[in-house]
């Protein structure tokens, strides 16, 4: 358990510098100041958090998921919404409950 918690610290650690870096170059726009993150995109976050962690490319989720592999990165990149459907598709790919993706999605909108 040890080991997976210090690799998903490593991996939203990289995603946020990430984050950051395009937020500096203007590529988030409303990621700058205490603005909270727009749902979809909060989404696309948590996504990505959990293909990384479980060491899937967007391609393979897209496999398992039956959905396209571009698709994967419009969502990841918050330039598309999945539907319901879709998002209990991801979930089951990835083997976590739709519910817990959408509970770290809402966590990430609160504007603290």
């Amino acid at each position: 358990q040890l080991a997976r918690t210090e690799t998903e610290f490593r991996i939203c650690n990289s995603l946020y510098i990430g984050m950051t870096n395009r937020q500096e170059n203007g590529q988030f726009p409303y990621m700058s100041g205490n603005s909270p993150i727009p749902p979809h995109v909060a989404f696309g976050q948590v996504l990505r958090k959990h293909r990384l962690a479980a060491g899937l490319s967007q391609e393979q989720l897209g496999l398992d998921a039956e959905v396209q592999r571009n698709f994967i990165s419009l969502i990841e990149t918050g330039q598309n919404q999945p539907t319901i459907t879709t998002v209990f598709k991801l979930a089951g790919a990835l083997g976590i409950k739709a519910s817990r993706m959408l509970s770290e999605t809402e966590k990430l909108t609160s504007a603290d």
